[in-house]
């Protein structure tokens, strides 16, 4: 028979005091006391110290003597944070634990990152992957990576790349052909970069022409991923192939992309293209991309509660993770009528993103520029609007033909179907766009409305009310012209009415000399005011002494030789002034002025075959023929 004994809790020793403190860049002492209660006749036997990094497991054990209480711990990591563990021994045991934390301050990076043996490489892209610096070279938490590559044997800087933490692989596309690059990589911590690692020389392939390159992941969404590629001319192959996790999709190699759909969320996959056509047997391109993490976008709500009736308003819903959103953007689904199921059966993510972004517009605020833009298919998926997670609104109205960051709200088609949802950009350092979306909203007709665009702010004003005042001011310019000319055209209406008299007495051109001269020489009425003499000559005497008929002539001549020949000699007088130089015009009227005195005072008139008879002035008639005879 067995006896068990009974060893009471109160036998075993409890937590030491305990002490860590750093005594230098990479070393910390440790110090102890014995417990500050021990039972009677409790033995204290010796103690157990457990220490090291907080990431790494197991802890290094250590056992003391009773005497020892002091312990140097050397060879610690910068930027590392350690935990000490220490706890007295008995007969019956180790007792209760006492624990310390130390954390060391990070430094820049001591070491480099490894870059591994295994490439894919192709005409004009390197494949390639790399280990952390070690564990006791990193110095802190590594925040990023730097790749640098360059062509072999060329000057300058290299092309640097900055990559996050996460990743351990990358792929260096748009190369040359046949061409040798050198690739290095260095860490970084919160401090700083550390040394870049040796240069690892790669060597692209010889230019095949009907090899797909730069096969990328251009988006990923939480269940499917873009893949796009290009060919060197347009021999492309007909038929590839695109395998990942143990699935492979047969393609048309000539569509350029393919999009691959159930994938699971935040799960990284490797895609591999290879086309057996071609002509080196179908070498495989790789690309790695991870899908979108499950973030949760509600569903938006229609708004049936909203005035007024004839608007399309949807309830755009919360954002949780805003800090993860770089864009909001609002997607309107038209229906295909006659198809069933609905459209909107299909999961949002299997649209085509690519198409989608498209459309986009440049961002106009005049309504007549944006009605120029080129024609969409109305029945394709469109952007209505794109909004930034602080600045998204709680309600949206669809088909204002707005313009929200340079896409439009275009007017939606009167009884057409739609259905709308939500489509999030998130933010990825990798270069590859991520998208999330919600989920559909019910169908709803658009409702019949006449639909105008409307204007924000003053800009529009501005385009209404701009052409009409620059018409307002044409015209004012024109009236100030005609105002102008008209004040100058009164300045001068004297010797304006002057000239349209004399074309009144003269509707076409003379040829006779004589009616020339009496034009052009006006002789003055019975004042005998001269142009030479006074200032204020009445050009008008000329006109108001018309031509003398035949049959007043001998009266006319009578009035005359009044008063000894008076008016006859003024006449002669004013000849002989108003004709000025001796000029053989002037010297002819002259004599044919005096055979006409002749005529008259001596000798009698027979107007059988006279012909017509002109007086000018005050009387001076003058006859053609006697006038030649005279001369």
């Amino acid at each position: 028979m067995r006896i068990h004994a009974y060893v009471p809790l109160s036998t075993v020793p409890g937590p030491p005091s305990l002490w860590v403190h750093q005594d230098s860049e990479n070393s910390a002492v440790v110090r102890w006391l014995p417990p500050e209660v021990i039972p009677p006749g409790l033995d204290l036997l010796g103690y157990r110290l457990q220490f090291g990094r907080k990431d790494v497991l197991p802890l290094a054990t250590l056992e003391f003597d009773p005497e020892e209480q002091e312990y140097s711990v050397p060879s610690m990591h910068r930027g590392a944070s350690y935990i000490f563990k220490l706890s007295a021994k008995s007969r019956s045991g180790f007792g209760e634990e006492a624990a310390q934390e130390l954390s060391l301050p990070e430094e820049v990076p001591r070491g480099y990152p490894q870059i591994t043996e295994g490439s894919n490489i192709t005409c004009c892209s390197v494949y390639f992957s790399w280990l952390p610096p070690v564990l006791a070279e990193r110095n802190g938490a590594i925040t990023e990576y730097t790749l640098a590559y360059q062509e072999a044997g060329t000057s300058g800087i290299p092309l640097e790349l900055r990559l996050p933490a996460s990743e351990n692989s990358f792929i260096l596309n748009s190369l040359k052909p046949n061409s040798i690059y050198d690739v290095k990589i260095r860490a970084h911590t919160s401090v700083g970069p550390g040394p870049y690692s040796p240069s690892v020389q790669y060597r692209t392939v010889a230019l095949v022409t009907d090899v797909p390159k730069n096969f990328t992941v251009k988006l990923v969404t939480k269940t499917t991923a873009l893949l796009t590629w290009k060919f060197y001319d347009s021999r492309s192959p007909y038929r590839c192939t695109i395998d990942y996790s143990r699935q492979k999709v047969d393609i048309d190699a000539r569509m350029t992309k393919a999009l691959i759909t159930n994938l699971r969320p935040n799960t990284t996959y490797e895609f591999h293209i290879a086309c057996p056509d071609s002509s080196d047997g179908g070498p495989r391109l790789r690309a790695v991309a991870r899908t979108a993490p499950s973030i949760l976008v509600s569903k938006p709500e229609l708004d049936m509660r909203r005035e007024p009736d004839n608007t399309v308003t949807i309830i755009l819903p919360p954002l949780e993770t805003r800090d993860m959103i770089k864009s909001i953007y609002v997607v309107v689904v038209p229906l295909k009528k006659g198809r069933v199921p609905m459209r909107h059966a299909m999961n949002p993510d299997e649209i085509d993103l690519e198409e989608l972004f498209r459309d986009m517009i440049v961002k106009q605020r005049h309504v007549r520029t944006t009605r120029q833009l080129r024609q969409v298919d109305l029945k394709k998926p469109y952007i209505a609007a794109s909004f930034k997670p602080t600045t998204i609104p709680p309600t949206f109205t669809l088909g204002n033909q707005m313009v929200y960051n340079g896409f439009e709200n275009r007017a939606l088609e009167a009884g057409q179907d739609y259905v709308f949802f939500i489509l999030a950009e998130l933010i990825n350092s990798t270069g590859t766009k991520m998208f999330v979306s919600s989920p559909y909203t019910d169908t709803i007709m658009a409702p019949d409305v006449d639909t105008q665009p409307t204007e924000t702010g003053g800009d529009g004003l501005i385009w209404v009310v701009g052409p009409v005042l620059a018409v307002v001011f044409i015209i004012c310019i024109v009236i100030a012209i005609l105002l102008y000319k008209n004040s100058k055209r009164k300045e001068s209406e004297p010797r304006t009415k002057c000239l349209l008299n004399n074309a009144e007495i003269t509707p076409h051109r003379p040829t006779d000399p004589v009616e020339m001269r009496r034009i052009n020489f006006q002789t003055p009425d019975s004042g005998l005011s001269s142009p030479l003499s006074e200032a204020a000559f009445d050009y008008e005497s000329m006109m108001n002494h018309p031509p003398i008929p035949i049959a007043e002539l001998a009266e006319h001549t009578e009035l005359l030789k009044a008063n000894d020949n008076l008016k006859l000699s003024q006449e002669y007088e004013n000849l002989s002034t108003s004709s000025g130089a001796d000029s053989r015009e002037a010297v002819i009227v002259r004599r044919a002025f005096a055979y006409v005195l002749w005529l008259i005072n001596g000798r009698p008139f027979h107007l059988g075959a006279a012909p017509a008879v002109r007086f000018s002035g005050g009387g001076a008639a003058v006859l053609k023929q006697s006038a030649g005879a005279a001369v």
